[in-house]
């Protein structure tokens, strides 16, 4: 009798196991951030210092807008969960400065302020020719001075993507790469700052000229064997 009732319960158990509907969990996609830190140093060249944490569940791409005087983007970064990037950005300072950035179809804004803004007008830089070569310029700069220099745009086409360059001239006449992704004819006008590290600075417009066929290969072979000569 006894081994009549095992036999039995065994068989209702393992019915029902049988038929026992399964649970399904989903595991929402979270795509978000935290800002770690984020410091200013304010002589000199004004200069933003962040590190920016993954902290939701999927692999994103960003990039930070700096809106102030110059209007300038970071390179794009590729942000896995659980990791941590450090980025810095310089600018020449409005009176109201904001940070974009821009991620998962989502843009996050921060505002800040500079208090003691340290530029110094100078006309020891200017910027003898610009040429595109579709993702990237070379920028001819001639330079009074030895500094570690950087272009930061301001006026530019809507829409287009132009992140900052930053070089170290010597006197005379060097070569700056910046990479930027235009939208449309880009043999137009642009206004740019050429800002030293130490806060020196020379506003100026000029035209990008995007040189064709022949004189493309050409100017496209020397720039490259300039700006490898120029970095030895």
């Amino acid at each position: 009798m006894i081994k009549f009732l095992l036999i039995f319960l065994m068989f209702i158990f393992f019915s029902s196991s049988a038929y026992a509907p399964l649970v399904k969990v989903d595991v929402k996609s979270v795509c978000q951030f935290d800002i770690k830190s984020f410091n200013i140093r304010e002589s000199g060249l004004p200069t933003i210092s962040m590190e920016i944490y993954n902290s939701g569940s999927v692999v994103f791409r960003f990039r930070v807008f700096m809106d102030a005087l110059s209007k300038t983007w970071s390179k794009e970064y590729v942000l896995k969960p659980g990791e941590i990037v450090s980025l810095n950005l310089s600018f020449v300072p409005a009176e109201t400065n904001r940070i974009k950035i821009f991620y998962c179809s989502d843009v996050f804004e921060k505002t800040f302020y500079v208090s003691r803004p340290s530029l110094i007008s100078s006309n020891d830089f200017r910027v003898e020719s610009i040429r595109s070569y579709g993702d990237f310029l070379i920028f001819d700069v001639y330079s009074n001075l030895t500094k570690n220099l950087f272009i930061l745009a301001s006026d530019y086409p809507e829409g287009w993507v132009f992140e900052y360059g930053n070089g170290y001239v010597k006197k005379g006449k060097n070569l700056i790469k910046v990479h930027n992704k235009p939208v449309g004819d880009e043999e137009v006008e642009i206004g740019f700052y050429l800002v030293s590290e130490d806060g020196f600075y020379t506003y100026q417009k000029a035209k990008i000229d995007k040189p064709k066929g022949l004189r493309f290969l050409f100017y496209y072979i020397l720039d490259t064997i300039r700006l490898r000569l120029q970095n030895i």
